[in-house]
């Protein structure tokens, strides 16, 4: 069984990445450093549109040759629908996304190319992210978050329950 792990975020613009103007491209290339060598693992690239908004994302492996690539399509301002296309044709897919009248995201559907589904749900409390619930490839995961009363995020929970294994609990301060 292969497990597939994924997250979306409602909005990524350049700012989630620390920038403060607008930027088109952005490349990174990872190394790994062991003893006297050094060795290129991977690179991304994410290209922003005129919004400001990620508009593709690009992964390359150096060290199997994978490599996955997405585009996102944006309506009003949201995102309407990313395009996921890998090298391992099992993990290609589409997901669509729905919005509450307060224009947050609430649910993301994904099709895979095979035809299997899965879905994320979005739960708010408080105008805040309360809660994520995710079925992914037959694993069910929900993450809850706890805020201060100033608002600041202090603790997340993630309980990940995969068929025939014992429950995996994460704990983040």
């Amino acid at each position: 069984m292969q497990l597939v792990e994924a997250q979306s975020l409602p909005d990524i613009s350049y700012k989630d990445y620390g920038y403060n103007k607008p930027i088109k491209q952005v490349e990174q290339i990872y190394y790994s450093f062991e003893a006297d060598s050094i060795e290129k693992v991977k690179k991304t690239i994410r290209r922003f549109n005129a919004d400001g908004n990620m508009g593709s994302f690009e992964n390359q492996s150096f060290l199997d040759d994978s490599w996955t690539k997405s585009k996102t399509v944006y309506k009003n301002g949201q995102i309407l629908r990313e395009v996921w296309e890998c090298s391992n044709p099992y993990l290609n897919r589409t997901s669509t996304f729905q919005y509450d009248t307060k224009g947050r995201m609430i649910t993301e559907n994904i099709k895979f190319q095979d035809g299997a589904l899965s879905s994320i749900k979005y739960a708010y409390k408080n105008d805040r992210l309360h809660q994520i619930r995710s079925i992914i490839d037959g694993v069910r995961s929900i993450t809850e978050r706890y805020y201060s009363k100033n608002g600041a995020l202090y603790k997340e929970i993630h309980r990940q329950q995969v068929p025939n294994y014992s429950d995996n609990v994460t704990n983040y301060y």
